[in-house]
């Protein structure tokens, strides 16, 4: 079984359906539209057990970008968490894709996400091919398209299709 936390771009309809379709694996996703990584630990961590998870795949969201220092703070509590509650499952952290907002600050919070020593799902490359924009993004500039979608679960497939 898969477990996915995450914000508005791991809601339904969204990549993580992409990877049910495509596994054909059992998932649970807990999400939750504008929690950034402090909400999604404080919030979204309680209401999920322990559980025989064979992967856990946390998408911390761009929500609290603009605030880099305060943001690096909670991300590190959150994988931190994360290990100390998922110990059994191999955690997987799928980095911040680009958007028009905090755009400066989400390629260095990316570097220190692949300092965190978790494997990490570079979303970032595949939804901006090398431009540093968001190809994929929807109407709001921030939300992943369908086409996004299947990118990034593209993406996460090598990593949690049997």
């Amino acid at each position: 079984m898969l477990l996915f936390i995450g914000a508005s771009n791991t809601v339904s309809p969204s990549y993580v359906d992409e990877v049910r379709r495509e596994c054909a694996v059992v998932v649970k996703n807990v999400s939750h539209s504008g929690y950034g990584p402090y909400f999604q630990r404080t919030k979204l961590f309680p209401k999920v057990n322990h559980g025989a998870y064979s992967h856990v795949i946390l998408d911390p969201s761009g929500n609290g970008a603009n605030d880099y220092a305060n943001y690096l703070v909670n991300l590190k509590k959150y994988v931190a968490v994360a290990r100390s509650k998922w110990l059994t499952s191999k955690l997987l952290i799928v980095n911040l894709g680009p958007r028009t907002y905090a755009t400066k600050n989400i390629p260095r919070i990316n570097q220190e996400i692949a300092k965190l020593g978790v494997e990490v799902v570079d979303v970032y490359s595949v939804l901006s091919q090398g431009t540093g924009l968001c190809r994929y993004c929807g109407g709001s500039k921030k939300h992943w398209s369908h086409e996004g979608d299947v990118l990034v679960a593209k993406a996460l497939l090598p990593y949690v299709c049997p």
